[in-house]
C-alpha cells in the first residue's frame, strides 16, 4: 500500500481573529492510504560472455568468464537450475563438477532438444546438460578447458561456438507464472589459429 497526506499549511480560507488581530487560518490535513497490488513475475536468468575466445589447432585453452546469475532463483535457497552446452567445432571438460548431476532433461531448450551428453569425471564432451544450484554450475563454468576438434581450425570460414542454454525451471514457485521456467541462451564464439602438420612418411 501506498499512503499519501496533504497539509494545507493554513491556507484554507479560514481567518481567525485573536482580539482583531488575525492570527491566520487553521491548517487542514487529510491521509489517504492506497492500496496496491504487485504482480510476481519470473525474470530470465543471465550469462556472463567473456567475449570471443581464441585457441590455436590441436590445443586446449582455458576459458574464464562465464558466469549465470538470475535474480529469482537467488531467491529460493537451494534452487536447481538446468544448463546445457553444446559445441560445434571442439569439446568441453568441466573441471568442477561438484553438486551437478549429468543427464537427458528434456526441459533444456525446446529447440535444441534433449541433448542426452554426459560428463564423468571431467570428460570431455560436445554436448552437455545437466541440473545444479547457481553456484556449482558457476564453479564449472569459472574455468572450463575447450578442445577444438582435432585439425580443426575457423580460418576464413565461420567461427566455432559454445552455445549455453540456462533454464531456472520456474524458479520463484510453483504459483509465480504458473511454474514455468524462463530460458537465456548465450553463444560464446571460438576462433582457431591454424598451424602447419608436420610431413608424414
Amino acid at each position: 500500500s501506498m499512503e499519501l497526506s496533504v497539509r494545507d499549511l493554513g491556507n484554507s480560507g479560514v481567518v481567525v481573529e485573536n482580539g482583531g488581530v488575525v492570527v491566520g487560518g487553521r491548517v487542514l490535513s487529510d491521509t489517504v492510504v492506497i492500496p496496491m497490488t504487485i504482480t510476481p513475475s519470473t525474470d530470465a536468468p543471465v550469462i556472463v560472455n567473456p567475449g570471443t575466445i581464441f585457441a590455436v589447432e590441436d590445443e586446449a585453452i582455458e576459458v574464464t568468464g562465464v558466469r549465470i546469475g538470475d535474480v529469482d532463483a537467488v531467491m529460493d535457497d537451494d534452487h536447481v537450475i538446468s544448463v546445457a552446452i553444446k559445441c560445434d567445432g571442439g569439446r568441453v571438460r568441466l573441471h568442477s563438477i561438484e553438486g551437478l548431476v549429468f543427464g537427458e532433461y528434456s526441459n533444456v531448450n525446446e529447440n535444441w532438444g534433449s541433448y542426452g551428453g554426459a560428463v564423468v569425471g571431467g570428460a570431455l564432451n560436445s554436448d552437455i546438460n545437466g541440473t545444479g544450484s547457481i553456484e556449482d554450475w558457476n564453479r564449472a563454468l569459472s574455468d572450463f578447458t575447450y578442445l577444438p576438434n582435432i585439425n580443426h581450425h575457423t580460418g576464413n570460414d565461420k567461427l566455432d561456438r559454445i552455445v549455453l542454454v540456462v533454464d531456472d525451471l520456474g524458479s520463484r514457485s510453483n504459483a509465480d507464472n504458473g511454474g514455468v521456467g524462463r530460458r537465456s541462451e548465450e553463444v560464446l564464439f571460438v576462433e582457431v589459429e591454424s598451424v602447419g602438420d608436420k610431413p608424414e612418411w
